[in-house]
């Protein structure tokens, strides 16, 4: 069956961290410790779930859930949940829990340990990219065999990249991309931003517009990944570049920047993702650099 042939890896973007004065657990980002949202408790087994509005929200209040009742059902047989009315993240977890169901617009869950069975949040985030990817895979051949990547829950404005495009970091990233661009020109050595972060959307619209120019969809996967499967969905993903020198090509490992990155971006905890004779699938990409703690 297509999806099924390889045992595909999701890291969690949160945590959840149990209040010390209350029984409430806040929501924090894995890479900075931010605080994204708080689960409330209003009682023993009843509680509200609200996600910061300032954070992306693909997803994150699903995950946080994933992981609360993994945590709970330890303990408990029954929860029960309530989302703000427009929360689109309560109709996703209803078609989770309860796929049969033809509400459109349900906001409290009812969670019964028994109903549950353990459901894991790389499980439901690969049925959701596989629903995303249908129009593209559609023999098992095709199918991707890289590690699964969110959207960042994060971003911040980074500098415009060498198209005049405005492009976004996750805040930790971006640190570390400047301290590492300001390295570089102390020796001399100018570092750009190619490409950032990039959304599923838009790697979706990048793959069908490569299709309409009669590409054939094994030539697009040997240099892009499907929406799902981008580093660049992290926010801690940068293709590089250096004036003067190729852009996305593998000449890029003869310049002077190329050589600098090898030598120095792992003080910054930069790291080549594609290097030669990867088992990715994807072709040699000196340029694609992602900060990794």
């Amino acid at each position: 069956m297509i999806w099924d042939m390889f045992n595909y890896q999701l890291k969690n973007r949160i945590y959840l961290q149990e209040s010390t004065t209350t029984h409430n657990y806040h929501i924090l980002d894995n890479l900075d410790d931010a605080k994204l949202g708080i689960i409330k408790f209003n009682g023993a087994n009843n509680f509200t779930i609200a996600v910061d509005p300032i954070v992306r929200k693909r997803y994150i209040a699903t995950e946080a859930m994933i992981q609360l009742l993994n945590i709970k059902f330890a303990s408990m047989t029954k929860l029960f949940c309530q989302f703000p009315s427009s929360n689109q993240q309560a109709i996703n977890l209803f078609k989770l829990f309860a796929p049969a169901t033809k509400h459109k617009d349900i906001t409290k869950f009812i969670f019964h340990k028994h109903t549950y069975n353990n459901i894991s949040w790389r499980d439901f985030y690969l049925t959701r990219i596989k629903q995303f990817n249908r129009c593209f895979i559609r023999e098992p051949s095709q199918e991707p065999q890289q590690q699964l990547y969110c959207e960042s829950c994060q971003l911040t404005a980074a500098e415009t990249d060498i198209f005049n495009r405005n492009t976004l970091l996750h805040p930790v990233a971006k640190r570390a991309w400047q301290q590492m661009q300001a390295a570089a020109l102390n020796d001399k050595i100018i570092l750009q931003i190619i490409s950032a972060y990039r959304s599923l959307d838009y790697q979706k619209q990048l793959i069908s517009h490569k299709l309409a120019k009669g590409l054939l969809i094994e030539e697009i996967l040997r240099v892009n990944t499907l929406p799902g499967f981008s580093e660049h969905h992290t926010g801690c993903a940068i293709d590089i570049g250096s004036p003067k020198h190729p852009v996305l090509e593998s000449e890029f490992d003869q310049s002077p920047a190329f050589s600098w990155l090898n030598k120095n971006a792992k003080k910054f905890n930069f790291y080549l993702s594609y290097p030669k004779h990867n088992n990715t699938g994807i072709t040699y990409e000196p340029w694609h650099w992602c900060y990794q703690l």
